[in-house]
């Protein structure tokens, strides 16, 4: 993003909690392109140049990140609110929206005519095991 998005993710937070991001190719926490945004209420707002899951971290000696505060806009992400904002607006109506549910559509057609064919063989491998187990067999 060309501009900083400013995050508001928790309310009071000592000075030694930053913003940070769960860096998914690291498997860390990152603090690579955002920034906190000291408030005279101590809140912790974040500015930051793309979008992930952000949380308030505590710093550690040395800086390095330690602990992670309970203060994580997950929640926030599937808030009913968000679904409120999610429900406005014509984007439902776009070419690659209709795609993507299409897609999803047929995938969920597919797995279900996939689940009942296993449940189909699986009944059928069932009745020849079982009339092999009653097959009478000779004696020599």
């Amino acid at each position: 993003l060309q501009e900083p998005i400013v995050l508001k993710i928790s309310g009071q937070a000592s000075n030694r909690v930053e913003c940070a991001f769960w860096d998914e190719s690291s498997q860390a926490w990152s603090t690579r392109g955002v920034t906190r945004r000291f408030q005279e209420n101590s809140e912790l707002v974040c500015a930051t140049v793309h979008l992930s899951i952000f949380a308030g971290i505590i710093k550690d000696i040395g800086n390095t990140l330690a602990k992670t505060v309970s203060c994580s806009n997950a929640a926030a992400l599937f808030s009913h609110e968000a679904m409120e904002e999610i429900s406005r607006g014509d984007w439902a109506s776009t070419m690659p929206s209709v795609v993507m549910w299409s897609t999803v559509a047929a995938f969920l057609f597919v797995f279900l005519l996939a689940a009942a064919a296993d449940y189909r063989d699986s009944k059928a491998y069932d009745l020849a095991r079982h009339r092999m187990d009653n097959t009478p067999t000779k004696r020599l």
